[in-house]
């Protein structure tokens, strides 16, 4: 089997007294799109935040360890973050900012970057591109912002709540667009999402969190039972 995308091990990170992540281990593999579901404050982001090198877990020995294409996430190089797409749940667009002012600058650094894809998904999703991000709409700025991260080409893509504002004809051109990319480039994707009927349409496999921990890791087709039953099991939902 080929060396992990993703791998972490034990990872714990502490907030306030408080366990955002315990002893947390996942393995993403070249391909793989890996669902991540829990309830809020599951530890989610949080994970996505230390594998990507933004926080760090609690101090060494107790806080475990996380790689990123063989690099420690905490030193990822600059090599490798060309290669990573992120679309954040908490991103805020730079005031001044156009898509194109954006693509732009992600051509001057990206060297994978693919004015023609860019093109395609703005005039496919008629983005206005010279319309100032904070001044679209919700929808439109999700679509434009999938629109440049997915330009650059990544070999890992990590999507915090992804089809968040996209209603459902965009959510069908998206699913159709990140798998286009894994046939096609091999990519790997490891996204969070809140919309369990979402994740059959995407992922290959399933991690669910509560509390901080691991408490589902199994292939989408391997479910014992629906999704929605194994989610309602281990959060208790009568």
């Amino acid at each position: 089997m080929d060396s992990p995308v993703i791998e972490a091990r034990k990872l714990t990170r502490t907030y306030d007294n408080k366990k955002a992540l315990l002893s947390f281990d996942i393995s993403v593999y070249p391909g793989e799109s890996v669902a991540l579901l829990g309830a809020n404050g599951a530890g989610k982001t949080t994970l996505i935040n230390i594998l990507l090198g933004i926080i760090n877990p609690d101090s060494p020995p107790d806080g475990g360890e996380s790689f990123v294409m063989g690099c420690v996430s905490s030193s990822l190089t600059p090599s490798i973050k060309s290669r990573i797409g992120l679309i954040s749940a908490d991103a805020r667009p730079a005031p001044w900012a156009s898509a194109m002012d954006l693509a732009a600058f992600y051509s001057s650094i990206y060297s994978g970057w693919d004015a023609g894809w860019f093109v395609r998904c703005s005039e496919e999703w008629e983005i206005d591109t010279k319309k100032r991000l904070q001044l679209l709409s919700k929808g439109q700025r999700r679509l434009a912002e999938i629109a440049l991260v997915t330009s650059i080409k990544p070999k890992l893509l990590v999507l915090d709540e992804p089809f968040d504002g996209l209603d459902a004809v965009n959510r069908i051109g998206i699913h159709r667009l990140f798998r286009q990319m894994q046939r096609e480039s091999g990519a790997t994707i490891l996204y969070t999402t809140h919309v369990l009927e979402e994740v059959g349409k995407l992922a290959d496999r399933v991690v669910i969190m509560r509390n901080g921990m691991k408490v589902v890791d199994c292939a989408m087709d391997a479910l014992p039972q629906s999704l929605e039953q194994v989610f309602r099991t281990h959060y208790r939902i009568e």
